[in-house]
């Protein structure tokens, strides 16, 4: 029962990442190339690699839910660490598109960061406590 449970555990999280990365594939593909994927299949594609990932033990899931024997691998060569790091990447890149960030902007009007950058760096904790009690 508790195999069973662990699998589980371990599949609906690929099932999730899977689902999330392709995701965010289908929205880049439709952003710059106009290509929209259903989202139909994002959730086929996302199931079918949790499905075939999870049997071969390669998984994120199983890694978190269900780990083997101790392999002394370094990180970057197991398919997990490449599996967060190209999710990562499409994380990163998401968000600069949804944020549409634009460099050229960015760098020339770096003068105006300067009120952001000071109150990152130098808050004020009156106005943080006068939240908190209300």
């Amino acid at each position: 029962m508790k195999k069973i449970k662990i699998f589980f555990q371990a599949f609906l999280t690929d099932l999730l990442i899977w689902v999330y990365f392709f995701g965010c594939l289908s929205y880049l593909g439709n952003e710059w190339f106009s290509f929209p994927v259903s989202s139909f299949f994002v959730v086929i594609f996302g199931f079918f690699f949790a499905i075939i990932f999870n049997l071969w033990g390669i998984s994120i899931g199983r890694k978190v839910f269900n780990p083997t024997i101790f392999i002394k691998k370094k990180w970057y060569k197991t398919f997990w660490a490449w599996s967060l790091t190209s999710i990562l990447i499409a994380t990163f890149v998401v968000g600069w598109n949804v944020v549409e960030v634009d460099l050229y902007k960015f760098f020339t009007r770096i003068q105006n960061t300067s009120g952001i950058l000071e109150g990152i760096f130098n808050p004020n904790f009156d106005i943080l406590m006068l939240c908190l009690t209300a």
